[in-house]
This record gives C-alpha cells, structure tokens and sequence, in this order.
C-alpha cells in the first residue's frame, strides 16, 4: 500500500468541507481527559509530548494546495499548542477551575489551517495533575481515546520501554481505504448501500431545524439509565438471541421513533469504525464512517421478528461498512437520489463509558465531558455501556418545545427496553402509553383521532 502522508481519508475530507462552510462551528471538537495521581506534573507533560510524537496525525495542519486539493501538514510537536497551569487554592476550587477551562477548550473553534488538536496540564493541589484534550473530530474519534489513555497509563508508569512501536499510522488507514475503493467488492458493495440509500427518505420527528442551520440550533439533552436488575435481565436476552445491547437498543429505538413520526419503518444513521486493516487498533485517527439504515417495525408481531430484522439489516450493512460512504452518495445521485440534503437526520450510536483506570501506581480518573451547545443532527440516540448499566443519552434541538417531546420519546424507548427485559421477545411490541384524559372543556379531545401534522 502507497499514498502520500498528507492524503486525506474520505471520512477527513467530508469534516474539511463541513469545516469551510462554517469555521466558527464547534459541534464537532471532541474534548476529554483525565484527573492523574501517581506522578508529578513534568512526567505528565513528558507523556503528552510523547503522545503527540507517536501520533502524527495529532500534529495534524490541513489546508488545500493550488488545485484546492485539501492535505495534511504534519507539524512539528512543539507546535502543538500545550498550556501549562499551576492551580491554587482547595480540592473543589481547583476542580471547578479545571472544568471551567475544559469548557472553554471545548467552546473555542478550530483554525484547521493551523493544527486540530490542542492540550492543558493543570497541577492542582494535593499532588494531581488534569490533562485535557481538545481535538478536532478529523484527528480523532472515540476509539482514540481509549488508546490515548492506555499508552498515557503506561507511560506515567515507567514502562515507555515497554510500549511497542507504532504497527500503523493514519496514512496507513488512507492507504488501506484508497485499496478498497479500487478493489475488486467495491463496485457490488456501494450500489447494495446506494440502492438502500435511494429507497428511503430521512425520517425526522421535527418539521425542521430551527435557525438558519444546525450549527445555529443550541441543543438540549435527555438521559435515562437501566441498571441492576433490568440491566442483567438485557445482557441475558441479548447473549439469548445472538445480538448486543446496542442491537435491542437500535430495535426499540426505531418502534419509539417510528410511533413518534406515524411510519412504519424509519431511516436513520449508525457509525461503524473502519479499523480491520493491520494494525488498526492501536491507530489514532478519524476511522468512522457512516451507515443509513432502514428499520421496519412489525405491529402485532412478535417482538423476536423487529429485533432480528434490525440486527440481521445492520449485519449486512456492516459487512459492506468498507466502501467509504462518500461513494454511496455518489453512487445515490446516479441513481437519482436527492444528495444535495443528509441521508438521514437521526443518528443512532454506541459506546463505553469512561472508566477509572489503575496501572501501577497510577491512577486516570476520567474528567466529566462539557455539554453540548449545537447540534449536528436532528436527534442524536446514544447507547453507553458501563459494567451493570447502560445509559441513554439523547441531544436534541432546544428551541422551545422539544424537551418534553424528546422526553416522551425517551420514556417510550426505555419502556420497549424495559418490557423486552421483562417478558423476552414472544410478545408484540408493547402498546404506548395512554395520555392522561384532560378535563374540564378539552374532556372530548383524545375521542377523535387527530391527523398529525
């Protein structure tokens, strides 16, 4: 495999576009990091620097040549802005301050001719140092995280001996990703995407974004957990049926959203990371790459046929995940798909929750995420798995009336998940439940059907 260094992915290219359209946007900056106790601030520091020298694409400047072309400049590690605090004042204080500049990081917009990444090292008080991160999402994506950390760990540890030399790099991704795109399933694997593309419509539950565009649009969350009882009774049913969790999820998701918008199937996006290629684990990078879905919900069926549907549509999908979703749309268009909008306007997703991790003496407490302030879809459904829970986070347009529809939808989901927990598949999908009956002269309004809007 051969390509230039300062190739972009497809998936990098589709980020730069958004990013020249509206450069003050910050939807899509990725901000984590740790509290650490174990080591001083200059071994801190010393790590970070190492990281941003194992990671090229940390360093990572993108900006178009005389054809327009975008590519990646490396930079070097010392141009990688890294600001350094000393923090004064007890426990709290210092915590309130470190969240405070987690916010602020989170809330600054990328110059993206100018790097994608930028990093804080706070001391605080009592011997632990915070090191934050904020990255654009074409640098990383959340599988980056977790190998950030790991090799952090190991490095706080005084085992840098120990870590291995990098298998791959990013442009070693791009490489893999051009050899697909000219391999031999590429043709048959796009149009199956495309053809699935074509036939669907985006399903949205709101008429339309408020403001001029999303990146204008602030956004509200909603959350829900199920745990102990409910939680175990889940991961027993899923191992039962040969799905996962996000698999029920992903099923009830589309019986809430196909009640919420009077449909009997619904259209929505997933995520699947693209890292098969040798190596890929252990590559820091923007590897995910979208996939539309269309779920049809059964009525009156068993619940067993809705969940195999979705999980047996997605499989499929996944395993034609490797043709780069630029060239589905491509392919749409020619077959006379409308591309000029998104494919879809609810994205349905998975994660691992952030853990405490131990190595040695080392301790990384993860530091808790800022909040949302825009949107990028018109809902956005995510699955995050913890041992003993599985959580529910949904961001959502916040103009006014969203929040108690979102909340709704919420509760119906959450609902579906708890009756499959409860009673297994056998049963039809459990019917939604019965608004209260207003009073006094609204008495007759739940009488008479209201066509929806």
């Amino acid at each position: 495999m051969t390509t230039r260094a300062e190739q972009l992915s497809t998936m990098q290219e589709r980020l730069w576009f958004l990013w020249q359209l509206d450069p003050s946007a910050t939807h899509y900056n990725i901000t984590f990091g740790w509290r650490v106790t174990g080591r001083k601030t200059p071994a801190v520091a010393q790590a970070a620097r190492t990281l941003l020298t194992r990671h090229r694409v940390l360093r990572g400047a993108y900006r178009s040549d005389e054809q327009g072309t975008p590519q990646r400049v490396t930079l070097r590690p010392d141009e990688v802005p890294v600001r350094y605090l000393a923090l004064t004042g007890d426990d709290d204080r210092a915590a309130r301050t470190v969240q405070e500049l987690v916010t602020e990081m989170h809330r600054t917009p990328f110059d993206l001719d100018k790097g994608s990444a930028r990093c804080l090292i706070a001391e605080e008080p009592g011997g632990t140092t915070s090191v934050v991160w904020t990255c654009h999402h074409i640098a990383v994506d959340a599988w980056s995280i977790g190998v950030l950390r790991d090799e952090l760990c190991t490095l706080l540890d005084g085992e840098a001996t120990g870590l291995p030399d990098q298998p791959a790099q990013y442009e070693d991704f791009v490489a893999w990703e051009e050899d697909v795109r000219r391999g031999p399933d590429a043709v048959s694997a796009v149009s199956r995407r495309a053809r699935i593309a074509t036939a669907t419509r985006p399903t949205t539950p709101w008429p339309r974004l408020p403001g001029p565009g999303p990146s204008a649009t602030a956004a509200g969350e909603a959350h829900a957990v199920i745990d102990g009882a409910g939680f175990q009774a889940l991961s027993r049913l899923a191992a039962t049926e040969g799905v996962t969790l996000y698999g029920l999820g992903l099923a009830a998701c589309a019986v809430a959203l196909a009640e919420w918008c009077a449909a009997s199937e619904v259209t929505v996006g997933a995520n699947i990371a693209k890292r098969a290629f040798p190596g890929g684990d252990s590559v820091v990078g923007m590897l995910v790459d979208p996939l539309v879905l269309r779920l049809a919900v059964h009525r009156g069926a068993p619940l067993r046929r809705t969940v195999q549907d979705v999980w047996d549509h997605f499989l499929d999908l996944v395993e034609h995940s490797d043709a780069p979703h630029v060239d589905v749309l491509r392919a749409a268009a020619d077959m006379g798909a409308d591309t000029r909008g998104p494919l879809f306007d609810v994205i349905v997703t998975c994660s691992e929750e952030e853990v405490t991790v131990q190595h040695g003496a080392v301790r990384l407490d993860p530091l808790p995420a800022p909040a949302p302030t825009t949107v990028k879809f018109g809902l956005s459904v995510e699955f995050v798995t913890s041992p003993g829970r599985l959580r529910l986070h949904v961001i959502h347009p916040d103009s006014g009336q969203e929040a108690a529809q979102v909340a709704r939808f919420v509760d119906r989901l959450t609902g579906v998940l708890r009756a499959m927990a409860a009673e297994g598949l056998d049963t039809p999908v459990p019917p939604p439940p019965v608004p209260r009956r207003p009073a006094g002269r609204f008495a007759g309004l739940l009488d008479t059907p209201t066509p929806r809007p």
